[in-house]
C-alpha cells in the first residue's frame, strides 16, 4: 500500500527528479511509506507531496497536501523541520477499502489504486488545479481481474526483463493464497501468481505487499495453511519474492523465502558430524545455552560442510554437544561452525524493502515483522523484525522490540504484537532506522543503528544503538515516514484523532536518530499539529495510507499548499476540506 520506502536521497541531489522519472518506487504492506521530491532552494530543503488515506468505516478516500522541510528556514519564518498539511477531497469508493498504494512517476504524479474487500479495485486521481479527486471501479461485478478480498498492493514499473516497461499493480488476494498482477496500461488482467502449495488457501490476516525500489522484486506476506509442510490445520507464517521482471502467472515466477534468525550470543562450533541424518555440533557448555526443542541457527560452515547450516530444532544436548535432524545422511566437517539460539517467524504481517549501500555496493533490505511474540526466548515474549539481505545472502537478523535492547532485563517493555514496519536510511546510507507499530501495546517504536552493525553483528547480540517507545493515542494499524526522515504518519482508526503525527529527533548517540515525539505536543516549536488528522471526519476509521510523487513542472500535481497573507505560512488552525491550492 506504500510507496517507495527505501529509497537513500541527499537534499542535494539535483538529478532527483529525472531519477524519480526512470525509476519509480512501489507499495509495501500495511507499512505507509512515502517516495517525495526534494528541491534546493536557499540553502533549505523543502519537500512536497499528495497523500492519500482509504477509510474503512466511511468507504472513502481522501486526499491532503503535505509540505515538509528539513533544513533553513522556510515557510514565512518558521525554523525547519516544519510540516504543513491539508484535506482537500474526500471520493466516496467502496464498503471496505484496506489499502492504498500511489502510482509511479512513469505513470503519472498524482494517482493511486485502492483494494477493496467486496472485490473492487479502484483507481484514483486528482484531476485539477483546485484538487477534484475522480476514480472508478476498474473490476466491475463479472471480477475479470480475479480478485477474492484483494489486500496489500504495490504498483511497480518493471525496468528490464521480459515485462520491460510495464507497469504492473500486484495485488494480494486474502481469500486465495494468489497475486493478482494487473496491467495499469488498460487495467486489464496480467497474470495470477499462486502462492504456497494450492490457490485454494485462505489468509488468517490480510496479506501484505512490498517493492523493491528498482522495480524488480515484490515481496508478499501471508498466514494460510497452503503454507504448510507438512500439512497442518493451523496457518503457517508465508513469505513470498516474485520476480516482476518476468511474471506472467502460475508459480514460474515465484520463490518462497524461509525467515529465521539468531537472537542473543554466538557459539562457536569445533566438530561436527552427521550420522544417519542426525548431527552432532561439539560445543562448550551445551546444556546450559540450549533447550530440547528449541530452534537453533548454525552457520559459517564452508566448502563442502555447508549442508550443517540453517535452522534447526534442537534434538538433545549434553554439556558439550547439541544434536538435530538433518537431511544430509552422513559427513564429517573439516571446517569450523557457530550456532546460536534461532527465533522462527510465526506470524507474517507488515514487510517493507530499502536499498542501501554495504561496503560500496548497493544491498536490498528486507524487513518482515513477526506479529506474535516469543516467550520461550526468554524475553518477555518480544515480538521480532527480521531483516533479510537479499543481496548478499544469509540468514536473516532477528532484532527484538524493546526499550531495554542492549542489555534486556526482566522489567523491560516490549512489543508483543508488531504488525507494521517502515525503514528510512540516512542520507549517506550509514544508518538503518525502523519505525515499528505495536497493536498489543499501541505504542510506535523506533529503532536505529548501522547497517553494519545490524548485517554483521558486531553491535552486539541486540543490535539497535538507539531505540525510543511513544505511546500511540489508540491501537495502530499504519506507519509512514517522509523522505528525509523528519515525520511519520501513523493511523489509528479508533481514536477520535484518527491520524497521528510524530516528529523524529536526534541525540548525540553518533548522530543517530532515536527518539519520537508527538506533534503539537512535546515535540518543542516548529511542529505543525496535523491538519488533515483533524479535518478527518469522526468515525471514518482510517486504516491506510500511500504518498505520491509530484512534478515541480506541471500542473495539477504541483497546485496543493494553501496560500496565505505574507507567504506560505502555517495556517491558524486546519483548513476547510476544499481550500483552494496554490503552488509552494
Amino acid at each position: 500500500m506504500s510507496m517507495a520506502n527505501f529509497l537513500v536521497m541527499t537534499t542535494k541531489d539535483i538529478g532527483i527528479l529525472a531519477r524519480a522519472r526512470r525509476q519509480p518506487t512501489t507499495g509495501l504492506g500495511r507499512a505507509l511509506t512515502i517516495l517525495v521530491l526534494i528541491a534546493v532552494a536557499c540553502g533549505s530543503a523543502k519537500a512536497q507531496y499528495i497523500g492519500f488515506s482509504a477509510n474503512s468505516a466511511s468507504g472513502t478516500v481522501s486526499a491532503f497536501a503535505v509540505a515538509t522541510s528539513t533544513s533553513g528556514t522556510v515557510f514565512g519564518g518558521n525554523s525547519s523541520p516544519f510540516n504543513q498539511d491539508h484535506i482537500f477531497a474526500t471520493l466516496i469508493v467502496c464498503a471496505n477499502p484496506v489499502r492504498i498504494a500511489a502510482t509511479p512517476p512513469s505513470q503519472n504524479f498524482n494517482g493511486a489504486y485502492v483494494t477493496c474487500q467486496d472485490n473492487s479495485l479502484w483507481a484514483l486521481g486528482v484531476t485539477s488545479s483546485q484538487g477534484t479527486l475522480g476514480g472508478t471501479n476498474v473490476n466491475p461485478a463479472a471480477n475479470p481481474l480475479g480478485l477474492s478480498q484483494p489486500g496489500g498492493i504495490a504498483i511497480v514499473h518493471v525496468p528490464t526483463g521480459a515485462n520491460a516497461g510495464k507497469v504492473f499493480a500486484f495485488i494480494a488476494n486474502q481469500g486465495k493464497d494468489t497475486v493478482s498482477v494487473v496491467d495499469t496500461s488498460n487495467n486489464l488482467l496480467w497474470g495470477t501468481v499462486t502462492l504456497g502449495s494450492t490457490a485454494s488457501g485462505t489468509s488468517t490476516t490480510i496479506p501484505e505487499v512490498a517493492a523493491t525500489s528498482d522495480g524488480t522484486q515484490v515481496f508478499v506476506t501471508n498466514n494460510s495453511t497452503a503454507n504448510c509442510s507438512p500439512a497442518s490445520s493451523t496457518p503457517c507464517p508465508g513469505v513470498f519474492m516474485i520476480d516482476a521482471t518476468s511474471v506472467a502467472g502460475g508459480t514460474s515466477s515465484v520463490t518462497s523465502i524461509s525467515v529465521s534468525g539468531g537472537v542473543g550470543n554466538t557459539f562457536a562450533a569445533t566438530a561436527a558430524q552427521l550420522t544417519n541424518n542426525v548431527a552432532t555440533l561439539n560445543v562448550a557448555s551445551a546444556n546450559t545455552l540450549f533447550t530440547v526443542g528449541q530452534p537453533i541457527l548454525v552457520s559459517s560452515f564452508t566448502g563442502n560442510d555447508t549442508y550443517f547450516n540453517g535452522t534447526f530444532n534442537v534434538a538433545s544436548i549434553s554439556s558439550t554437544q547439541v544434536t538435530y535432524n538433518d537431511i544430509h545422511a552422513n559427513g564429517v566437517a573439516t571446517t569450523n561452525g557457530t550456532v546460536t539460539n534461532a527465533v522462527v517467524l510465526s506470524s507474517a504481517s507488515g514487510v517493507t524493502t530499502l536499498q542501501v549501500p554495504v561496503s560500496g555496493a548497493p544491498h536490498t533490505l528486507v524487513a518482515i515483522a513477526d506479529a506474535t511474540g516469543h516467550p520461550a526466548l526468554a524475553l518477555n515474549g518480544c515480538g521480532y523484525i527480521f531483516v533479510l539481505d537479499r543481496t548478499g545472502g544469509g540468514a536473516a537478523i532477528a532484532i527484538p522490540i524493546r526499550n531495554d535492547i542492549s542489555a534486556p532485563t526482566a522489567s523491560g517493555i516490549c512489543s508483543k504484537s508488531p504488525i507494521a514496519v517502515a525503514a528510512f536510511a540516512t542520507n549517506t546510507g550509514s544508518v538503518l532506522n525502523m519505525e515499528v507499530l505495536d497493536s498489543a501495546g499501541s505504542a510506535a517504536w523506533l529503532l536505529s543503528d548501522t547497517v553494519q552493525d545490524i548485517l554483521s553483528n558486531t553491535g552486539g547480540p541486540f543490535f539497535a544503538a538507539a531505540i525510543s517507545q511513544h505511546a500511540t493515542a489508540a491501537v495502530p494499524t499504519g506507519i509512514g515516514v517522509t523522505l528525509d526522515g523528519a515525520f511519520a504518519y501513523i493511523t489509528e482508526p479508533s481514536s477520535s484523532s484518527p491520524v497521528e503525527l510524530m516528529q523524529n529527533t536526534t541525540s548525540n548517540v553518533g548522530g543517530i536518530s532515536n527518539s519520537l515525539c508527538v506533534a503539537g505536543s512535546d515535540c518543542g516549536a516548529g511542529v505543525e499539529v496535523s491538519s488533515f488528522a483533524a479535518a478527518l471526519v469522526n468515525g471514518s476509521r482510517p486504516n491506510a495510507l500511500a504518498f505520491s510523487a509530484l512534478d515541480p513542472t506541471s500542473p495539477p500535481v504541483v497546485w496543493f499548499i494553501p496560500q496565505v497573507s505574507g507567504g506560505f505560512d502555517r495556517p491558524a488552525g486546519p483548513l476547510a476540506v476544499g481550500t483552494g491550492l496554490s503552488a509552494l
